[in-house]
């Protein structure tokens, strides 16, 4: 999941600095990629995502951050495949509140692409 962001601190600067510690570190290019995210920096999110893709092609968490950010870019197939990534590596997660979680998360925005409706009441029923 996406690390919390304390406002008071500048979280590019800090992810930024682990990274620079640790440039081999997936998760740290993707609490990057947040960071950039969450900034709404979204080719320098797109660059963090890949970089940590490129160093662990299952990171579930850099596939989702990297769908988001397809989705706000408005690349509609990239945003998918990225999504159906995401949740087939969700799907394998061993903490099961996480997996069903973080796949009724993928589940709901690709339902918000492929039709414009989250369908909520289908994913929390599981359906």
């Amino acid at each position: 999941m996406p690390p919390v962001i304390n406002p008071s601190v500048n979280a590019i600067e800090k992810y930024q600095a682990a990274v620079h510690d640790n440039p081999k570190s997936a998760e740290a290019h993707t609490n990057l990629g947040w960071g950039h995210y969450g900034k709404g920096q979204q080719q320098e999110a797109l660059k963090s995502f890949q970089e940590a893709l490129a160093l662990d092609a299952n990171a579930v968490e850099a596939h989702y951050g990297l769908g988001l950010v397809h989705k706000a870019m408005n690349s509609r197939a990239e945003a998918i495949a990225e999504f159906e990534k995401a949740v087939a590596l969700a799907e394998k997660l061993e903490d099961p509140i996480r997996q069903h979680m973080l796949a009724r998360l993928i589940k709901g925005h690709l339902n918000v692409i492929n039709t414009g409706d989250w369908k909520l009441g289908a994913i929390l029923s599981h359906k």
